[in-house]
């Protein structure tokens, strides 16, 4: 096969997608398309622009056969699906107490909506907690979210960097519900140092990586953005934490 034509076929895939790749293929295999087609006919069938249109012409004049140009259509497009089936899904979380942007999901949405789905553990990570005295607010529905899955039989494990962060935690944690291990980060020589990441990950898949703190202004009255991520780089933040944990950098709270 001619690099040429390789790069022809690859080059329509990227700008086309795997989608309309593999109906160009079925209409060729099937004989409504042929390889000296029309650019009239290959409108009409495609329903694509005359800019477009060229792509597809360049890979019919380039191609050997329609059997091999099927072929390397087919297998193109399924290279493109598998490629992207691989990468991780990210996807964005905001606060912010004006008019939400259409497509944009709230930080406590999302927070909430991976607790929920979580079977196995969740790994929570925060610089500040505080929950309301009515535990009514976005933040002590969100901690109540992670009770929840702990009385469902998920294994919750939380680092905090104040004791008023631990109180707040388990202020609004249900009665009767197995505690979370809670970790924290020894006092150091800077008296500045503290554990300021803000994540949640559910069974290593699924993570969120937040400015948001888990309190009011956080998750209600701030401006703050988020990833969320579902894929192996969930993975590798719960599994850093959890080194930091083994090696004894952070360690089990003590009253």
């Amino acid at each position: 096969m001619n690099s040429g034509f390789s790069t022809a076929v690859a080059t329509l895939t990227c700008r086309e997608g795997a989608g309309r790749v593999a109906d160009f293929a079925t209409a060729l295999e099937c004989g409504e398309l042929l390889l000296t087609s029309s650019a009239g006919a290959l409108q009409m069938r495609l329903g694509v622009s005359q800019e477009r249109l060229r792509m597809y012409r360049e890979v019919l004049l380039a191609a050997p056969s329609v059997d091999k140009l099927v072929l390397a259509l087919r297998t193109s497009a399924e290279t493109s699906l598998a490629a992207a089936g691989s990468q991780p899904a990210v996807s964005i979380a905001w606060t912010y107490p004006g008019r939400g942007r259409s497509g944009l999901r709230t930080t406590g949405g999302v927070a909430r909506e991976i607790i929920d789905n979580s079977h196995l553990s969740l790994l929570f990570v925060g610089y500040a907690v505080t929950v309301d005295p009515a535990l009514s607010g976005l933040a002590a529905q969100t901690v109540d979210a992670i009770a929840r899955a702990a009385e469902r039989g998920v294994v919750v494990t939380a680092v905090l960097n104040r004791s008023v962060n631990r109180n707040a935690l388990l202020q609004a944690w249900r009665a009767g519900v197995q505690l979370p291990s809670i970790f924290t980060w020894p006092a150091s020589d800077d008296e500045k140092a503290t554990v300021h990441a803000k994540l949640l990950v559910a069974d290593r898949k699924d993570v969120l990586v937040t400015s948001a703190n888990l309190t009011y202004h956080g998750f209600e009255r701030n401006l703050e953005m988020g990833l969320r991520v579902k894929g192996h780089s969930a993975a590798e933040v719960h599994d850093k934490i959890f080194e930091l944990i083994s090696a004894g950098e952070l360690r089990p709270w003590v009253d």
